[in-house]
């Protein structure tokens, strides 16, 4: 019976390993497509814009991508515009 059950442990342990990770370096699909390494001027234009190009960055971003730096920009203002929908 002991062998039996480390049989099942070292089965289910080989089965485990095997399914961990992958060692495809290719980056997925559409990453790396709309991330800079800081804040675009186009995007600093209006509010609009900047909610627009957060939308795109949220959309392309990756686990290993590099974060934007944001620097000294001064993000745009809008307080006679309506609510964006969520």
């Amino acid at each position: 019976m002991k062998a039996r059950t480390a049989l099942s442990v070292f089965t289910a342990a080989v089965v485990l390993v095997a399914c961990g990770g992958s060692d495809d370096d290719r980056p997925t699909a559409g990453a790396g497509t709309t991330t800079t390494a800081s804040v675009p001027s186009s995007a600093l234009a209006s509010a609009s814009a900047f909610v627009a190009y957060l939308a795109e960055l949220i959309a392309a971003s990756t686990d290993t991508g590099e974060p934007v730096s944001l620097g000294d920009a001064a993000f745009p203002v809008d307080d006679t515009g309506e609510p964006a929908a969520i």
